[in-house]
Parts: C-alpha cells; structure tokens; sequence
C-alpha cells in the first residue's frame, strides 16, 4: 500500500500483531488526519523487530491516534 492510498480510507485500524515498516505509512496518513486506531493489547517492543525504530513510530502514532486495548474498544472506537 502506498502512503497516497492510505489517506483515501475512512479509517486505519492498526492490529496487535507483529510490526515493522509499515508504521511509517499510518504515521502519514494519522498527521493528515486519517483517523487511526492502535490495538494494544501487549507492549510495542514484544512486537518490534526493527530494532527499536517500530517502536518510536508507534510511540508517535499513540499521540496523535485514538488507542483500544481491547476488540470491545477497537469496535467503539472504530464506530465513532
């Protein structure tokens, strides 16, 4: 996906899965107020294998996105 698509969705969900690279895009599309959901259900460095980098772009991502801890919350948030 390229950063030009991303800005063109309703909204961005970013899973609790592994995370690499791809934070960069969301971090784009979120500054330009995509309107961006972090699931965090465990910590960032658990899934950052990009020695550490992963980690500062979720940081900032968590200062500009709504955040859920939960797929309950996921799901309200998401909703509005």
């Amino acid at each position: 996906m390229t950063e030009a698509a991303v800005e063109h969705v309703d909204i961005l969900i970013i899973g609790a899965g592994p995370v690499g690279m791809t934070l960069r895009l969301a971090l784009a599309a979120a500054s330009k107020g995509v309107p961006t959901v972090l699931l965090e259900q465990e910590p960032i460095a658990e899934r950052d294998f990009t020695g550490g980098e992963a980690t500062e772009l979720w940081n900032a991502l968590r200062r500009i996105a709504r955040v859920a801890t939960s797929y309950e919350e996921l799901a309200a948030s998401a909703a509005g």
